[in-house]
């Protein structure tokens, strides 16, 4: 979109044998800072076109933070794709409920591997050589806890918006890390990986849409002076 950061083409799976994240919900991948009650856009993060296709990647948007992957064009970056899950009126539901009760989204294990971090909003799986990073789970329902063996498709946490007090929208952000020897660790565009995953999930292809074809900004977004974005 106009104004949210520069990407890159990028046609491999990273992690092509990725169970996806979401055990069943309806799944969207998109910007959160950049789609309504994100902070950028305005408006409230339930309103119904943020449950509503296209598919984005957001790997490499503009972030204030001075993190950086080799795959993304220029420093400053989103390191993973961010899935919103369920419905607007799931959404609200969500936003009713008491923090520690949000438990309507199951999440679990896209490899087998070992839980090898659980940090304040934050859980790792340590897969060979990836590591798989789950952020604003329900830290206080997860299933897991650091050192725990997981089998691909195992339970491990809830959707939610967990993010140490900051505020952020009621998603699951996603990561993967790959050790590419040269380099050594770097984060690796997730999205097709989890679109192939999404497709194995729901057992049967996606449709590609054309950019020429998808609704974007009709101007650029412009940032407000002094607004950091860290998710």
């Amino acid at each position: 979109m106009p104004g949210s950061g520069q990407g890159a083409p990028e046609q491999i799976a990273y992690a092509p044998d990725l169970v996806f994240p979401i055990a069943d919900a309806p799944t969207y991948l998109q910007s959160q800072v950049f789609s309504f009650g994100g902070g950028v856009a305005g408006g409230d993060q339930c309103d119904s076109r943020n449950y509503a296709y296209p598919w984005r990647d957001n790997f490499c948007e503009v972030r204030s933070a001075n993190r950086t992957s080799p795959y993304c064009p220029q420093p400053k970056v989103h390191q993973g794709q961010d899935i919103r899950v369920g419905t607007p009126q799931e959404c609200n539901t969500l936003r009713r409920t008491a923090a520690s009760d949000r438990t309507l989204h199951k999440v679990v294990a896209v490899s087998d591997g070992v839980i090898s971090h659980v940090g304040t909003y934050s859980v790792n799986l340590r897969a060979g050589g990836r590591i798989f990073k789950y952020m604003h789970m329900n830290m206080d329902k997860l299933q897991v806890k650091a050192g725990d063996p997981v089998e691909a498709g195992q339970h491990i946490g809830y959707v939610s918006n967990d993010f140490g007090g900051t505020p952020t929208t009621f998603h699951l952000h996603f990561e993967i890390t790959q050790n590419d020897g040269g380099a050594g660790w770097v984060h690796v565009p997730p999205y097709l990986s989890l679109a192939q995953a999404y497709e194995r999930r729901e057992g049967g292809p996606g449709e590609v849409v054309e950019a020429g074809n998808v609704g974007v900004a009709t101007t650029p977004f412009v940032i407000p002076e002094g607004m950091e974005i860290i998710e």
